[in-house]
């Protein structure tokens, strides 16, 4: 299925000295130090690391969730350049419904709304309200026959099939995914990773993803892991590597 959007108004990502702390009573936490990065149009980013590296804690940052303490993430659509957090609240929040797409874990479907309604409502939410769309997406992921079902029918890799629909449906030029094999067995995820950059591929998103998986990670672009809440070590997979 072909994105809506046109790939020349893509965005990439520059994120420039991120750091963020936690206060505990009268302690500071320094979950983020002087994180440094640039996300190409289009480039499919794996971020690593140990649990408490502080790797979700990046991704909702990155996502415009979460402001940084110091530092900043810059989004570049085409020819202009958008300082995420110079803006407000509501307008990361419009802008997160219009370009972005989420993919968690714990697949976080609503429960008391069918498989369609889960898939439709991020169209509703900006303008479109395509049930025609909605419907296509889940054909795309298989479940063209469960389009009724609720999640409490539907097995753990069914719901995160859903989950991914719901996350491609407003073609997104940006793609956020925490963890989204962490919940499947080993069997469930390995077809969830192929589907996942299946559609990844076919809607040209850039792709920003936490994962604790070495198959999922290997197979992006590029790797970044963090440690103490640092860059260690980054650059290509090995796995793109090989294929130069």
């Amino acid at each position: 299925m072909a994105s809506s959007k046109s790939s020349g108004a893509s965005i990439a990502l520059e994120i420039s000295s991120i750091s963020k702390s936690l206060s505990i009573g009268d302690d500071t936490l320094q979950i983020l130090n002087g994180i440094t990065m640039t996300i190409a149009a289009g480039e499919s980013c794996a971020i690593v690391g140990a649990s408490g590296s502080g790797k979700t804690t990046l991704l909702g940052i990155l996502a415009g969730m979460d402001p940084p303490d110091s530092g900043e993430v810059v989004l570049i659509d085409s020819d202009r350049r958008y300082s995420l957090y110079e803006h407000d609240e509501d307008w990361r929040a419009s802008l997160r419904g219009a370009e972005m797409g989420f993919v968690f874990q714990n697949f976080q479907l609503i429960a008391d709304m069918s498989a369609l309604d889960n898939v439709l409502l991020p169209l509703q939410l900006s303008g479109s309200g395509d049930q025609r769309l909605a419907e296509i997406w889940l054909h795309s992921v298989g479940l063209g026959n469960r389009l009724h079902h609720y999640p409490r029918q539907l097995s753990g890799g069914e719901q995160q099939r859903v989950a991914l629909a719901r996350a491609f449906a407003n073609s997104p030029r940006l793609l956020f995914a925490d963890e989204p094999t962490g919940s499947l067995d080993e069997s469930t995820a390995a077809s969830m990773i192929e589907l996942l950059f299946e559609l990844n591929r076919t809607a040209g998103s850039t792709m920003i993803l936490v994962t604790h998986d070495p198959a999922l990670a290997t197979r992006c672009d590029k790797i970044y892991r963090l440690s103490n809440g640092v860059i260690v070590e980054q650059g290509d997979s090995s796995a793109k590597a090989a294929s130069r």
